[in-house]
């Protein structure tokens, strides 16, 4: 029985019509691997003495066992398994929808952050909002250290 129109449409043979389904799968996989090995980079912030907040430490954390689960699955293009490539677009989905979950959450507290200081004279606490306190921390521009507001720059000759 021959599938409808509709059904071949949605089954493509080429990727974005240009190189093979397999070259494809394999480009998103090293694009996921690059985006993933940055998470083992997050935790080495830890060996520096670097505070991470609960926010960055599961992100960390959860990169890497995906980055565990992508080394697992990616040889299983070539060999074309289904299983493990149905796995493997799966892993794909849901990672997306959770570093978008993470993105939304981390840009609402960016602007929850700002929009406290906007107009305060007084600085607030920061650390009820998730990842709050480590944000205060490295934008001097939200608490600064050192109130300046006027700099003067005298260029002289190198000698």
């Amino acid at each position: 029985m021959a599938l409808p129109a509709i059904f071949r449409m949605l089954r493509p043979k080429t990727f974005l019509y240009l190189i093979s389904l397999r070259t494809g799968t394999e480009m998103i996989a090293l694009t996921l691997l690059i985006n993933k090995v940055s998470g083992i980079y997050g935790l080495l912030a830890i060996l520096t003495g670097y505070h991470l907040s609960w926010l960055q430490l599961t992100m960390y954390i959860y990169s890497i066992g995906v980055l565990a689960a992508l080394c697992y699955l990616s040889p299983h293009i070539k060999r074309q398994s289904p299983l493990q490539c149905l796995a493997l677009a799966w892993l794909y989905v849901i990672d997306s929808l959770i570093n978008a979950s993470y993105t939304a959450l981390f840009g609402t507290t960016w602007f929850l952050m700002l929009a406290r200081h906007i107009n305060d004279a007084a600085p607030s606490d920061d650390s009820k909002l998730p990842g709050g306190a480590m944000m205060n921390d490295t934008a001097g521009f939200t608490s600064p250290e050192v109130n300046a507001s006027r700099v003067e720059v005298v260029a002289t000759p190198a000698m």
